[in-house]
């Protein structure tokens, strides 16, 4: 399974929508994908092994380690920000929070999004929210995670430290380290054999670029959607910016700070994530420890 790329499928606010209809979709197919991979996992080049594969190896990989915070924009279709009719928060600026790290082959991420007040003139056609704000004054937050592994791998050392590998049974995935060391492209296509097409379709590209300078260590990434059905004109895109945060103590502060800028309420902060049809639903715990708690996890690896 692809690590990074999936991470932020997970992410895109319309994912459980498509999902919800992809997986009507597949549910014959079960038996068929559970061959299909046998056979994948069959046809490992001899001598390479996915469990041995040290993703520390890859600058790519190694660059995923520690604190993270992101400035974040997803447009929808008409090139204006998102709408949710299941999430009414502003998806214009939003931020996010982030730990990550790898041990061996394995890569962990946890994430707080932080989500502003959503605008008062939307609040007039819909003023609904989750939890105990209220719509145009308060903010929201919602939590994220991913425990990945590679599955695999390639003697080829063109392609080592690529990814490649199914996602939910209807997905290939494949990420592959591009550029100077520097970069990620990330690509999911819908399969053929699933969906009787004629070749496998593009549902998802995202390319992702590291940078540093003297004032720190960067993430940039671009990611265009495309239809489940019908043509493959792009019908959203994200562009996100994040920085390396070096102290803990600065992430953390930040974090606080972005609680009191968006108006979180206390219950609320760290009180919610998505279940399989893409609704919020409360988290067993919520506040301050709960946030912490949740974005440690990534280091108890």
């Amino acid at each position: 399974m692809s690590l990074l790329g999936n991470i932020n499928f997970e992410q895109q606010p319309t994912y459980f929508d498509d999902m919800k209809i992809i997986l009507q979709n597949k549910e014959s197919n079960d038996r068929d994908y559970r061959n299909r991979r046998q056979r994948e996992l069959e046809a490992t080049p001899a001598g390479c092994d996915p469990e041995k594969v040290d993703l520390a190896d890859y600058p790519q990989w190694n660059a995923e380690v520690g604190y993270w915070i992101g400035e974040y924009t997803f447009l929808g279709a008409d090139g204006n920000p998102y709408v949710s009719s299941l999430w009414n928060y502003r998806y214009d600026h939003y931020k996010g929070f982030i730990t990550g790290n790898v041990k061996g082959n394995k890569y962990r991420q946890r994430n707080i999004f932080m989500y502003p007040p959503q605008n008062i003139l939307l609040c007039k056609d819909d003023n609904s929210t989750v939890g105990d704000g209220k719509c145009g004054v308060n903010g929201n937050s919602k939590l994220f995670m991913a425990d990945q592994a590679v599955t695999t791998c390639s003697n080829n050392t063109e392609l080592r430290g690529d990814i490649q590998g199914r996602y939910q049974g209807v997905f290939k995935t494949r990420t592959e380290l591009i550029g100077r060391d520097n970069a990620l492209l990330y690509q999911v296509y819908l399969d053929k054999d699933i969906f009787q097409f004629q070749e496998d379709r593009l549902f998802q590209s995202q390319l992702t670029t590291l940078t540093k300078d003297d004032s720190g260590e960067f993430r940039t990434r671009t990611a265009q959607n495309f239809p489940f059905s019908g043509g493959l004109s792009s019908n959203q895109a994200s562009y996100y910016r994040e920085r390396k945060i070096v102290s803990k103590k600065a992430f953390y502060d930040e974090l606080h700070q972005t609680k009191k800028d968006y108006k979180v309420k206390k219950k609320d902060l760290c009180g919610w994530e998505n279940d399989n049809a893409g609704r919020a639903i409360a988290t067993l715990t919520s506040g301050t420890r709960a946030c912490k708690e949740h974005l440690k996890s990534s280091f108890d690896l």
